[in-house]
């Protein structure tokens, strides 16, 4: 099944892909899509399907699942356009798209952590400090507004995935911190599914070194832990697993995201990018 022939997934009918996610734990970005409509959702046969996707395109990401064995799975692999960035929901997908793009396959380490060691006590203690001249706030909706109006280097990485600002505040939640007036740092809730959410945090560059991405990532994760709700952690650096460690999380599952490029040259470009970042 050729990737641009897939068929829009309404929100309603999600649960009908659920399956061909069974394996996928790492974390809750494809449950957030399956469950509560977040991001886009396509499928080869919306009454039988055989491979899914499961795109967040504000950040370019896929989630792809469907047994790698069948037909109807292999069809739609072989016309995937590049570049992408895959997720896969097993591990056979890397074998697959190996095959059939040998050389254009660039493997991106990921390190999930598990929440099950989080000592809210630990949290309360990490949340307590505040340097001097700066200001913890949860997020309201005149701050929300300010988050997604004004033009801060991360706020496109915030609220994106809600389908507005009052949604975010309904389904999501996240703690700031300013400083004269200005959101230096920010963590909020980056997907939500019923049993969990993702996390996302980012410091203003020159308030970084501070402190206050643990102080905003200890709060949100407490929220969360009181609401009920697994806080994920899965890390693409070193800096965040790092800080993982710190707030309490305990190393899980490595991963990785795929990406495939539109050439072994600009593969191998990607991958010696990769080794410069290490």
């Amino acid at each position: 099944m050729p990737e641009n022939q897939l068929a829009a997934v309404k929100k309603e009918q999600r649960g009908i892909l659920a399956p061909l996610f069974a394996e996928y734990t790492l974390n809750h970005m494809p449950a957030a899509a399956l469950e509560c409509g977040m991001g886009e959702a396509w499928t080869d046969d919306l009454e039988n399907p055989q491979v899914a996707e499961l795109v967040y395109p504000a950040f370019g990401i896929t989630f792809i699942g469907g047994d790698v064995h069948a037909p109807a799975v292999r069809a739609y692999a072989a016309q995937i356009k590049a570049p992408k960035y895959i997720m896969p929901a097993s591990q056979d997908w890397r074998g697959l798209l190996e095959e059939l793009y040998p050389g254009r396959v660039v493997v991106n380490p990921r390190f999930a952590f598990s929440s099950a060691s989080l000592d809210p006590q630990h949290l309360q203690t990490l949340a307590a400090p505040l340097p001097d001249g700066y200001q913890l706030k949860k997020f309201d909706l005149p701050l929300a507004q300010k988050l997604s109006q004004a033009n801060y280097d991360f706020s496109p990485d915030h609220m994106t995935n809600f389908d507005s600002v009052e949604d975010f505040l309904a389904r999501g939640f996240g703690y700031c911190i300013l400083h004269q007036d200005e959101i230096v740092c920010v963590a909020s809730t980056f997907a939500v599914s019923k049993q969990g959410m993702e996390i996302q945090i980012n410091t203003d560059k020159s308030h970084q070194g501070k402190g206050l991405a643990t102080i905003t990532a200890a709060h949100l994760i407490l929220e969360s832990l009181e609401k009920g709700l697994d806080p994920s952690w899965d890390a693409a650096t070193e800096k965040s697993a790092n800080l993982a460690k710190k707030l309490g999380y305990t190393p899980g599952e490595n991963h990785a995201m795929l990406i495939l490029a539109r050439s072994r040259l600009r593969a191998k470009l990607g991958k010696w990018l990769s080794q410069m970042d290490d």
